[in-house]
């Protein structure tokens, strides 16, 4: 089975991650992705970018989409506001949503937490 890497520039559009997602979803009749992407990073006092109210409600949203298996939060996730809240999982979350869209997903949570005030989840959906 062959593997392939590719990497994504931090500054595509929404519309670009979401389309280059389907387009390595359509690429085979099977597929696995690892997608490596992190929460906000301003989570508390000992966060690299020290505390920001906006970053529990932003990371809630994610989770709750990463629980859940919807996609279309993950859209909603705003360039500006993901770089202000050092979300360095933006491009990611947003491409591994494309190729994911329109399946039914079995999610399951396998660490949630913010060691150092960075939200690292970790995700395993199995799609049907």
């Amino acid at each position: 089975m062959p593997v392939e890497f590719h990497g994504v520039d931090e500054s595509m559009a929404v519309g670009e991650c979401r389309g280059y997602g389907r387009w390595l979803a359509e690429r085979a009749g099977r597929i696995g992705l690892l997608v490596m992407a992190d929460g906000s990073a301003r989570r508390g006092p000992r966060a690299p970018g020290y505390e920001d109210t906006q970053a529990l409600q932003v990371d809630h949203i994610l989770g709750e989409a990463l629980h859940t298996g919807e996609t279309e939060p993950f859209y909603n996730l705003e360039p500006d506001l993901a770089e202000e809240l050092l979300v360095g999982g933006r491009v990611a979350w947003q491409v591994f949503a494309g190729a994911c869209e329109g399946r039914t997903v079995e999610a399951k949570c396998r660490y949630s937490d913010d060691p150092f005030g960075v939200w690292y989840p970790v995700f395993t959906w199995l799609l049907s």
